[in-house]
């Protein structure tokens, strides 16, 4: 794990598994993203798929209408490695250098 993250087991908190691995902690309905340990960036791309994949879900069932992610790792997404990952995905640059994904 991170040094100095803690994962709060909380509704809005998600942890991404690829083949039983840990990858990705994600907080607040992805408002911040963490990386775990060395991870290349299908994976990622494939753990945020599946994370994205939760607004397209009816209504009722959809935990949250959007995605802004404002860090990843600890820096603004649009200066993070992460960068490319999310873009690829649908994000787009928000205000404050965040990124958002609205799924519709």
């Amino acid at each position: 794990m991170l040094e100095g993250v803690r994962f709060a087991r909380l509704p809005g908190n998600y942890l991404i598994c690829q083949r039983g691995t840990p990858v990705m902690m994600i907080e607040n309905y992805g408002t911040r993203l963490w990386t775990i340990g060395e991870t290349n960036a299908e994976d990622l791309r494939e753990g945020i798929r599946t994370f994205t994949s939760m607004l397209r879900l009816p209504g009722r069932m959809r935990p949250f209408k959007t995605i802004t992610v404002e860090q990843c790792d600890g820096i603004r997404p649009t200066l993070s490695p992460l960068e490319p990952v999310l873009r690829s995905l649908g994000f787009h640059k928000d205000r404050n250098q965040t990124m958002e994904y609205d799924g519709y």
